[in-house]
């Protein structure tokens, strides 16, 4: 099992995944900030966090 772990060659580092996750944070929170300027606009419409 060792050996595995030993040969594998990683076709990603873990700073990809921080850029990854970096960019969702931001898409979900100018999502966030455009679902809270259409409430103003509706009041009807609200979230549900």
């Amino acid at each position: 099992m060792l050996k595995i772990f030993k040969h594998y060659t990683s076709k990603m580092s873990l700073m990809d995944d921080f850029m990854y996750y970096g960019n969702r944070q931001k898409l979900l929170q100018q999502e966030k900030a455009w679902l809270l300027i259409k409430n103003q606009a509706n009041p009807f419409f609200y979230l549900v966090s």
